[in-house]
């Protein structure tokens, strides 16, 4: 089993990819999941596109690389000068091709699917964590909102009552 990446014409993965599976050649595509929207007034729908454009990879054998290298949508498979001059088409790894391919059943890909957590908006009074800079692992009041992305808040230093200002995405609910 020998792996190759195979360059495609520009936006014609598809047709690379049927005019191989033609010749019986085993062809993998990886894919990402994500938005589009076909207007403005309408919803976004979830599209699958090639995760990288432009490439596939096909496994061949030595005499399919010729008939591969003329098959339709293929503008060539990925190459690499060897030491006597000649170039010869590059191998991928079985391995990274499997890495690949597990992530993409895990969702690493899917672009639509998100479970963020809700973003945390102090209030005046709230008691807040640092959760990075020089002040981590501080525990404060917000004394007030300053803009839309800095909060004043009231920490104790050595003992002593202390007024930081830090940037919003550095705090977390205490």
């Amino acid at each position: 089993m020998t792996w190759y990446c195979v360059r495609t014409a520009t936006r014609r993965e598809k047709t690379a990819e049927a005019s191989l599976r033609e010749l019986g050649v085993q062809v993998y595509v990886p894919r990402e999941t994500r938005w589009e929207r076909l207007s403005p007034r309408k919803e976004r729908e979830p599209k699958q596109a090639p995760l990288l454009a432009g490439y596939i990879f096909a496994d061949l054998t030595d005499n399919q690389i010729h008939l591969a290298n003329e098959a339709e949508g293929v503008s060539c498979i990925v190459s690499s000068n060897r030491a006597d001059g000649t170039r010869r088409p590059t191998p991928v790894k079985v391995a990274e091709l499997y890495w690949l391919a597990y992530a993409e059943s895990q969702g690493m890909f899917d672009w639509t699917y998100s479970e963020k957590p809700r973003k945390w908006t102090p209030k005046r009074g709230d008691e807040a964590k640092v959760t990075s800079g020089q002040y981590t692992g501080f525990i404060g009041q917000v004394l007030e909102l300053r803009g839309r992305n800095r909060a004043l808040l009231l920490v104790h230093l050595f003992g002593r009552p202390a007024k930081i200002e830090r940037p919003i995405s550095e705090l977390q609910a205490a």
